[in-house]
């Protein structure tokens, strides 16, 4: 026999009232304490997985304690105006579709990351180099921590066999994760979160000085102010050189919309694609030119000026070099 119980039907059982509102109460109790235990279910098998919910995004972990946000498919305008501040002939503006999710690092890789995958660490800022010193002596008076700075001086070259041996370290290769360094598109849309302004917060340089290292507040103090009367790209390394501006402790300064830190400054990052102009007109999923010379950085770093920082900012560097101010993010893969 079948029994079933409509809650229109719950006066039938009830001999007044009173006793009606309480059985509906019992039922509405019921229910909030099958959602609550739904609601817990979900994030112990987030826990399980490996992965936090932190707010609105989905915040995933691997072996090496690196996290990385999922990023949504979606379509955006790459590039920028020519009426945008700052703009450069090179970032011609164009609609963009990135047809499949990814996730990408939250921060940039760090030393002590790149050390336990690579065996070394290029880094020029480490050490010595960075230590605090007597005024009278000259010595070291105090060791600095750098081992949660972002990997700097590194290659292009380096970065990609970083991703080649982190993606064959048993731990990923049980888990079926593998890495790569962004594509352009990539590396953009995820810098943008949803905005159109020149920068993920909005459109104001003093307002990098919340969401990113760079020339003004990389060093020992600020500098915005002075900086905004400098003429010369020589008066502008003097004032970093006395101020020993330098990288910084990823996830320092405020995540854009989507919960990822450092797009803007730190340290210049590297993305998958050879430096060319953009194919004109809309494009899915671009990978940039099948050949170059030059390789595609992108976000700014710790020694540029805030328009360097914008979300549709380019430069290039060869795939050999380390340069001072480059490092790198990855993207991970889930098979």
């Amino acid at each position: 026999m079948e029994f079933t119980t409509r809650r229109s039907e719950i006066g039938c059982f009830a001999s007044d009232g009173k006793e009606a509102e309480l059985v509906s109460m019992g039922l509405e109790m019921v229910c909030a304490m099958i959602c609550r235990c739904i609601r817990m279910a979900t994030l112990l098998v987030a826990i399980f997985f490996g992965e936090r919910l932190c707010g609105q995004y989905r915040e995933v972990g691997n072996s090496l304690k690196m996290s990385f946000i999922l990023v949504p498919a979606g379509q955006f305008q790459m590039g920028s105006p020519p009426s945008e501040k700052d703009s450069k002939p090179d970032e011609n503006s164009r609609q963009v579709t990135i047809t499949k999710p990814f996730y990408v690092g939250k921060t940039e890789v760090t030393q002590s990351v790149f050390r336990q995958v690579m065996g070394f660490n290029p880094s020029r800022y480490q050490g010595d180099y960075v230590a605090e010193r007597d005024p009278g002596t000259g010595r070291v008076s105090r060791e600095i921590d750098t081992n949660d700075w972002p990997v700097d001086s590194v290659s292009w070259d380096h970065a990609m066999e970083f991703c080649k041996r982190l993606s064959q370290r048993p731990e990923e290769m049980r888990a079926g994760r593998t890495y790569r360094l962004p594509t352009e598109a990539e590396w953009e849309y995820a810098c943008r979160a949803g905005t159109t302004t020149r920068f993920s917060f909005g459109d104001s340089d003093k307002g990098l000085l919340g969401s990113g290292w760079f020339a003004a507040n990389s060093g020992d103090r600020n500098i915005f102010s002075e900086l905004a009367t400098v003429q010369r790209r020589s008066e502008v390394m003097e004032k970093l050189s006395r101020n020993r501006c330098r990288p910084r402790e990823v996830g320092g300064k405020a995540a854009n919309p989507w919960g990822i830190h450092d797009m803007h400054g730190n340290v210049w990052e590297y993305c998958s694609d050879w430096y060319g102009p953009y194919d004109p007109g809309p494009a899915v999923d671009p990978k940039g030119p099948p050949r170059g010379d030059e390789i595609v950085v992108r976000g700014g770093g710790w020694a540029g000026l805030a328009g360097d920082c914008r979300s549709a900012a380019r430069d290039r560097c060869e795939p050999d070099k380390g340069e001072h101010g480059n490092g790198f993010r990855v993207v991970m893969t889930v098979r």
